[in-house]
């Protein structure tokens, strides 16, 4: 459902969701600072690019799992169950809202003035994978689909969407693992989501 987890906005809620939250009032002073170790983990863990998916829904499981072990939060149900990064769908269409419009604000910045169209709804698709946007030195990611899109040349811009838009989805970095982990039927994140574009 998620797919970047490098967004602090998204990553939050995420997090948010999934009741991983040091300032619950109802862990004691001693099961918060741990729990702030883990969401610390956490963050870290998504800030890493990684050589597979399986790799980074492995570090993150493993967080995850240690969490669920620690005898500081035995009894705590909701934290002992969890043994691996996983969403439900509640909690996934509860964070799709913030993620969408980070993918369209994506799209504008990429490339201005496209109209919603199911041309938009394919862009707005790369953009949740982290496949279009701005790159932080101003540069853009998937110039040759851009500039065919400028060009107003469809032929081109379906061969660049459908043959070179899959860089960071083989990498298994940790901004876009989310859609190709969410497309299995565990529905882990990932972060995770509708297998619109196979991220």
């Amino acid at each position: 459902m998620i797919t970047n987890l490098h967004s602090t906005a998204v990553r939050d809620l995420v997090f948010q969701e999934m009741r991983i939250d040091p300032a619950d009032s109802g862990l004691s002073a001693a099961q918060q600072a741990a729990e702030a170790d883990y969401l610390d983990q956490l963050k870290s863990a998504t800030a890493v690019t990684y050589a597979s998916t399986s790799a980074v829904q492995s570090a993150l499981d493993g967080i995850m799992s240690a969490r669920a072990a620690d005898p500081i939060f035995a009894g705590i149900t909701r934290i002992t169950s969890l043994t691996t990064f996983i969403m439900t769908d509640p909690q996934m269409l509860a964070v799709f809202p913030t993620a969408a419009q980070e993918a369209e604000s994506k799209v504008d910045a990429w490339l201005s003035g496209i109209a919603q169209s199911n041309e938009r709804i394919a862009l707005v698709s790369l953009a949740y994978n982290n496949l279009i946007g701005v790159n932080p030195g101003g540069t853009f990611k998937n110039p040759s689909l851009r500039q065919a899109i400028i060009d107003d040349n469809r032929a081109e811009a379906w061969y660049e969407i459908r043959y070179n838009s899959k860089g960071e989805v083989e990498k298994g970095s940790g901004v876009s693992y989310n859609h190709a982990s969410s497309c299995n039927s565990r529905r882990r994140l990932k972060k995770t989501s509708s297998c619109v574009l196979a991220s």
